[in-house]
């Protein structure tokens, strides 16, 4: 039950958990009439403790575990050769971690959910200054691009002391009918009855003329 005023007496409270679900009873703080208050009112059974940290041990031994995931609705990438430890700019790794935390915290989610180490470590490694070489780093996708692309950009251009290479121009003939039906936002399956051609060529061509300039794919995207 949920009520827009209560006079709630917590002062005979006598275990775990009583204080929160009277308390939760009301809509707002401005409907609330606190009349007692115990020292068992807000406490929490010690179980639930020791449960909320199996949790988080779970949790992270599963991030361990499964290792870089790819993002939905992408095509899965070569696996790709992790950088060797002499590879990988220690300094820039350090730069590129203490951003991923940052974005973790005001994001509040898991610092892995943002980038996986085994991605900050082929950034440090291979130092991208532009979106098509950023894309060729395996579980870099056009959404993670758009999302933190030209933060990281910046921060590697910054770290090397110069700056971000400018996109190059997409070349896109206008014969290219694939890639004009799809920014049209035809359904993919159309297409490919149209153009006679099988979803899985039309998505890597699709790919291959986009790669270069993700932003430019718009609103509409390929639908399965």
């Amino acid at each position: 039950m949920s009520l827009d005023a209560a006079l709630i007496d917590l002062s005979r409270s006598f275990t775990y958990g009583m204080g929160y679900v009277a308390l939760s009873r009301v809509r707002s703080l401005e409907g609330l009439y606190l009349h007692g208050i115990n020292r068992n009112a807000m406490q929490l059974h010690p179980a639930i403790y020791e449960f909320d940290q199996q949790l988080q041990q779970a949790s992270a031994m599963l991030a361990q575990e499964i290792g870089e995931v790819g993002e939905l609705s992408e095509p899965a990438a070569e696996p790709a050769e992790q950088p060797a430890s002499s590879q990988i700019d220690e300094a820039l790794g350090q730069k590129l971690r203490a951003w991923r935390l940052q974005k973790a915290e005001a994001a509040h989610m898991p610092a892995y959910i943002i980038a996986h180490n085994s991605l900050l470590d082929q950034l440090a490694a291979r130092k991208p200054l532009s979106e098509r070489e950023l894309l060729t780093i395996s579980g870099f996708g056009p959404r993670k691009a758009e999302a933190y692309g030209q933060e990281l950009l910046a921060l590697i251009a910054a770290h090397l002391g110069t700056s971000v290479h400018a996109a190059e121009p997409e070349q896109v003939t206008g014969g290219n009918q694939l890639v004009a039906l799809f920014r049209q936002g035809t359904d993919l399956n159309a297409v490919c009855e149209e153009l006679n051609i099988d979803p899985a060529t039309a998505w890597r061509q699709l790919q291959e003329s986009l790669s270069v300039n993700p932003k430019s794919q718009g609103a509409a995207g390929p639908t399965s």
